[in-house]
């Protein structure tokens, strides 16, 4: 398991263990299924490894502080006997499992695991603590509602804390995940608007072009030398047309609107990226090679697109003497006059070069200056 793929947590090792013992649920989506390794047979430096199973016996929790956190999935399945189980004893220590007439457990500490060189398995750190007794983590006093620890949690790791604040936490939680869900239904609902939207435009789209025969056929005349003349114009015009790409597909005609209209659609899914150095110098001693561009968190552009990938110059950009070329080299600029002030026309085209991030100019776009 590669570490950037690892999902983070921002809890600390005491929430996780209240969580853990009293709403295992809510961690179990961030958790990794592991299992002892079968390098662990091998391994002449007797480290004890992990390796990702789907059908693991253990959790391993990541936080954001770059700890890793090893918990027995037994808490939701059911009961575990430590007697039978050699990777168990080996990942924690236990007590109380001779006097326990059950095997359920309370987890007083999780153990402690480390990314291995390798990025695929988990080297044990430190062995985590299990109790077996039918004590609880939390030893609540019923007349102050303050919690005490018991004799068997000594450890600095365990907080005090009172009923109100854990049904505090509880509370909090739960309207976290309520306001998830509402985001969820907002995005839902604003997926299902572009698409109607996207189809009046695919319509909108469609009637136009059959109307463009009928405009050819109004236009056409008796006279065979106006007729040929009007032939050879409307030739050139259509060759026009094909060699500039004025003809918008329905997802330009939503960018274009979007990003004259209401521009922060397009910044919300838009990376931002600039013209090389090497292209800039290139294109300055007048070479004609492609352009090329990179990410840059403060680029000039806006690139969006995971199919087809457009690119617009980013709003509020400076137009001056420094960036103006690099504009007019990705970008037809129409109007008299270049100014700060413009309106996309058709977005520019871009596409990846290998898996890099950096993206070679296919076709320029179109921008007009007001």
């Amino acid at each position: 398991m590669q570490a950037n793929h690892v999902v983070k947590v921002d809890f600390s090792e005491e929430e996780l263990i209240i969580l853990y013992n009293y709403i295992p649920r809510l961690i179990e989506k961030y958790a990794i299924l592991v299992n002892l390794s079968p390098n662990y047979y091998t391994n002449a430096k007797q480290e004890i490894l992990l390796t990702e199973n789907a059908r693991g016996n253990y959790w391993i929790i990541a936080t954001d502080y770059d700890n890793y956190w090893l918990f027995p999935v037994a808490k939701l399945n059911g009961r575990v006997n430590p007697r039978v189980n050699e990777a168990f004893n080996l990942l924690f220590e236990f007590q109380n499992y001779e006097n326990s007439d059950s095997r359920e457990f309370i987890l007083k500490k999780p153990a402690k695991v480390n990314l291995a060189r390798s990025r695929e398995d988990w080297i044990l750190e430190e062995a985590g603590f299990l109790d077996f007794g039918n004590s609880l983590l939390l030893s609540i006093d019923a007349l102050n509602g303050k919690v005490d620890k018991s004799p068997l949690i000594q450890e600095d790791s365990i907080p005090q804390v009172s009923r109100k604040d854990l049904e505090e936490y509880i509370d909090k939680v739960d309207a976290e995940i309520n306001q998830l869900k509402m985001r969820v239904q907002q995005l839902t609902e604003a997926g299902e608007q572009i698409k109607t939207e996207i189809k009046e435009i695919k319509e909108q789209y469609s009637n136009l072009q059959n109307q463009l025969p009928v405009r050819e056929e109004n236009g056409s005349s008796t006279n065979h030398n106006v007729e040929t003349s009007q032939q050879k114009t409307t030739s050139n015009q259509h060759h026009s047309i094909t060699s500039t790409s004025l003809n918008p597909t329905p997802e330009e005609l939503r960018i274009v609107e979007n990003y004259n209209s209401n521009p922060v659609i397009i910044s919300q899914q838009a990376r931002q990226v600039a013209e090389t150095n090497a292209s800039i110098e290139k294109r300055s001693h007048g070479s004609h090679e492609a352009v090329f561009l990179e990410r840059q968190p403060q680029g000039h552009y806006w690139l969006v697109g995971t199919e087809t990938l457009y690119l617009m110059p980013k709003r509020g950009f400076n137009i001056n003497r420094s960036t103006v070329d690099s504009l007019k080299a990705l970008f037809k600029c129409q109007g008299s006059k270049v100014t700060s002030k413009f309106k996309l026309i058709k977005p520019a085209k871009v596409s990846m070069i290998g898996n890099s991030q950096t993206w070679q100019l296919n076709e320029r776009g179109i921008i007009e200056f007001e």
